[in-house]
């Protein structure tokens, strides 16, 4: 098996319905990221993925996200931005970019988006191109792009 990934930092904000008043007021953070893409074997050009399509891509979405506020973002109007959530719309906007390059996607066992919010915490989304989506279930509502359900915000009470 085979591995390659790309690591970068953006700049983005959100906040959250929770009970900390830190969390409800829009706040920012240096996220960084770890884009990993496996492979079982390479291409006939000895790669996993097309490392400068990989960086376009990665560059282009994470260009559309710079300075944001993530709950303004159509994803997040059924779900909470958090570290979690945002993982796995980057990597749902990854896979979808890559995509649209051309790229097969089911060539890759896995293609990992590593957020991390902070030195000493991060989340991830893991898309399996091929397996069977992994989820909460079928939603009214909203479908993630990827077929598996984001966390759903929770309800506040009164």
């Amino acid at each position: 098996m085979y591995q390659a990934g790309i690591h970068r930092s953006f700049r983005a904000s959100h906040y959250l319905d929770v009970d900390s008043v830190e969390e409800m007021r829009p706040h920012e953070h240096r996220y960084a990221l770890e884009l990993i893409v496996v492979g079982n074997e390479l291409d006939e050009n000895g790669v996993v993925i097309d490392r400068t399509v990989l960086d376009d891509c990665l560059t282009e979405l994470l260009q559309s996200v710079e300075g944001r506020l993530m709950n303004d973002e159509p994803f997040f109007d059924d779900c909470p931005p958090t570290a979690e959530n945002i993982a796995h719309y980057l990597c749902d906007e990854m896979a979808n970019r890559l995509t649209g390059e051309g790229l097969d996607l089911t060539r890759l066992a896995r293609l990992e988006v590593r957020l991390w919010e902070s030195a000493s915490f991060w989340a991830s989304c893991v898309r399996e191109p091929g397996a069977k989506p992994q989820g909460t279930g079928p939603s009214p509502r909203k479908r993630a792009p990827s077929g598996r359900e984001p966390v759903k915000k929770p309800r506040r009470q009164g």
